[in-house]
């Protein structure tokens, strides 16, 4: 693997992983999953790996248009073995159906709060045109050395343009040449 690592080793060992200075895009039907495995990603890079003996973590920004920073953040801890019922009923304690035993989620969600907490993850979530795209980037990689940006999704980015196909080219140009001119993976 040559460039970032993605969440899951097969993928990037078929694909050599994140290349800086790309666009990479991932298009779906609504529904199918892609903010989950693109958010996945994200954290899990961002996590790190052991790479040739060495750990290694690789600072991430996820931007995203959909959801507040707050749902992002119980996403991850949804992804790291949380129960989403639990967080957001405050039940923390649950019986178990098989066993009739209670389980107690306070300590994954601890466990996962100290991982997710000390992890080069930075969320963002404002309103954001095509035309402060760069000048955030940049901001990011001064304060958090971030090698990777993840934009969840592109359409919610404001974009000059006449109609959907034309501001979608403007889309894809601008952050192709962002990538490039800034030496970054954006997804």
């Amino acid at each position: 693997v040559w460039g970032i690592h993605y969440a899951w080793d097969y993928l990037s060992i078929l694909t050599g992983g994140k290349q800086k200075g790309e666009l990479i895009y991932g298009a779906g039907e609504p529904g199918v999953g892609k903010s989950w495995f693109f958010h996945q990603d994200a954290l899990f890079t961002a996590i790190g790996r052991k790479v040739n003996n060495k750990f290694v973590e690789t600072p991430v920004l996820l931007w995203s248009g959909e959801m507040k920073r707050k749902q992002v953040y119980r996403r991850f801890f949804e992804m790291m073995g949380v129960p989403k019922r639990a967080m957001l009923t405050g039940q923390m304690k649950e019986k178990d159906k098989k066993t009739g035993e209670y389980i107690d989620h306070w300590e994954t969600y601890e466990e996962a709060k100290a991982v997710i907490m000390a992890s080069p993850i930075y969320v963002a979530d404002m309103m954001l045109d095509l035309k402060d795209v760069r000048a955030m980037l940049e901001r990011e990689i001064g304060e958090h050395g971030i090698q990777q940006a993840v934009f969840d999704y592109d359409w919610l980015i404001n974009a000059p343009g006449q109609g959907e196909i034309e501001q979608s080219q403007n889309i894809s140009r601008g952050m192709k040449q962002i990538a490039n001119d800034l030496d970054i993976s954006i997804i």
